[in-house]
């Protein structure tokens, strides 16, 4: 039985997994250039009410985007093992991981500007 071409087009999945990684990426790139030398406490995150609440080491924000390219890589392998049997959830992981990394990125960009 022939499926929709636009379910099964698994070349357009792999982009938006490349996408996704590449947003990983840019986001640690960027932490890390801008707070490899730091050695002081940098805000991590900042309430309009209250001011600042979390106050962290640099590498407190280095383990975030760590887990965060983690749940990337388990998004991709879990995708590929449903690609075949289940093609709606496998999209629905790939474009919420485009969704997750670009949060990610503009989190990753917050804290930078907040400091």
């Amino acid at each position: 039985s022939k499926s929709c071409y636009c379910v099964n087009n698994m070349k357009a999945m792999r982009l938006c997994f490349i996408i996704s990684t590449v947003l990983g990426l840019v986001a640690l790139a960027l932490l890390l250039a801008v707070f490899w030398d730091v050695n002081y406490n940098i805000v991590i995150h900042f309430d309009i009410f209250e001011g600042i609440d979390i106050l962290g080491e640099p590498s407190r924000a280095f383990a975030a985007m760590g887990v965060a390219l983690f749940v990337n890589f388990l998004f991709i392998i879990l995708a590929g093992y449903l690609k075949n049997r289940e093609p709606f959830l496998a999209w629905a992981l790939a474009l919420s991981n485009v969704g997750f990394m670009t949060m990610v990125l503009v989190s990753a960009i917050v804290i930078i500007l907040n400091n």
